[in-house]
């Protein structure tokens, strides 16, 4: 310690002598802080719990980033299949592939029509 700071504590002068207080840990000695402890074991549980919040809160938003970016991919890759799918069903390109293979298929002419039976004829009910 310099000469300085000793004068200052000796003479009294407040600010010094609460540094010097802080740096040799005398202020943790004292009766008015030591009735507190339980106010400041209150506060550094909290400040705890605050920190690790913080904490869990920043790592859940990192993953609803992450599962809305794969989420448009998705969307994305969807939209594709779906585009495909409709591409290959459309009758002009299913009328060409059938060409194509050399199977013997054609366009039916006539709409078709359903055959209705009668459940009486056949024992039916």
């Amino acid at each position: 310690m310099t000469e300085y700071m000793e004068k200052e504590i000796k003479n009294g002068k407040s600010g010094a002598k609460r540094f010097m207080h802080i740096i040799d840990g005398s202020f943790l000695t004292r009766e008015g802080l030591r009735a507190q402890y339980k106010v400041i074991a209150l506060g550094v549980v909290l400040l705890i719990v605050y920190i690790a919040n913080h904490y869990i809160v920043q790592q859940k938003l990192t993953r609803i980033d992450r599962l809305k970016q794969e989420l448009k991919e998705v969307r994305y890759e969807t939209l594709l299949q779906e585009s495909f799918l409709m591409q290959e069903s459309r009758q002009s390109h299913v009328e060409r592939l059938v060409e194509q293979r050399g199977l013997d298929l054609h366009v039916a002419d006539q709409p078709p029509y359903s055959i209705r039976i009668k459940p009486e004829r056949h024992g039916w009910k």
